[in-house]
């Protein structure tokens, strides 16, 4: 409800500030030009006004989706304690979003990898992916700058007269600069599970190495301990 009338009270807002704007610049160019001016002072006042007041409801929109967003994301977690006890690691690539977390729960031999509810034992393996793109490295020519030129004329001039000076002023050098090379990693973490319908599960981390080097770690871990229980 509150979206639709932010709609309509912007569809109202630009219906007025158009019309008056070309109201204001028909009378610019008729004896009327003064009234044409106070509309388009007129016409900024509203802006400040009501463009400060859309904002601000914006504002408290978002700020109402991001709490119900809170509120449900905390609300799962109540469940998910209820049912498989406390949460003994979680890795999270996005804060309120059980669709970008990972939740182990080592009582009950639980994980929930992107909002998927899994035991532990069917994690089978996990590799490392890295999509890199390299970005710098050009090569940059600087040329001969116009104080040089100036100089080697002169001295040009001075040994080889007129025809010196042209062969002077022409032989400046140019420098050759490489910029620095400087690399950005995009990393998947593809983690095989015990699931013959679907028995991949890919998550990008784009370049964040932390959380990435948190779920390895963690799975080399389960996966470990699945390898002793079967030993």
């Amino acid at each position: 409800m509150e979206n639709n009338e932010l709609e309509r009270n912007k569809a109202i807002y630009l219906t007025i500030n158009v019309f008056g704007f070309f109201l204001g610049v028909g009378l610019l160019f008729t004896a009327l030009y003064m009234m044409g001016i106070i509309i388009f002072i007129m016409i900024f006042i509203h802006v400040l006004i009501m463009g400060g007041r859309i904002s601000n409801k914006e504002k408290k929109i978002a700020e109402g989706k991001e709490q119900l967003q809170i509120d449900l994301y905390n609300k799962k977690i109540s469940e998910l304690k209820s049912k498989y006890g406390d949460i003994t690691n979680i890795i999270k690539l996005s804060p309120y979003s059980l669709d970008c977390q990972v939740l182990v729960f080592e009582e009950k031999n639980r994980i929930i990898i992107f909002d998927k509810d899994m035991a532990l034992n069917d994690i089978v393996s996990c590799d490392i992916q890295d999509s890199p793109r390299t970005f710098g490295g050009d090569t940059i020519t600087t040329h001969k700058s116009t104080a040089s030129v100036i100089g080697r004329a002169a001295i040009g001039g001075v040994l080889f007269g007129g025809v010196g000076a042209a062969i002077g002023g022409l032989s400046g050098k140019e420098k050759s600069i490489r910029t620095s090379e400087y690399t950005i990693h995009d990393y998947d973490a593809v983690i095989t599970i015990n699931d013959l319908s679907n028995p991949v599960i890919k998550i990008n981390f784009k370049d964040d190495k932390e959380n990435l080097n948190k779920l390895f770690s963690l799975m080399k871990i389960i996966i470990k301990r699945n390898d002793n229980q079967k030993g």
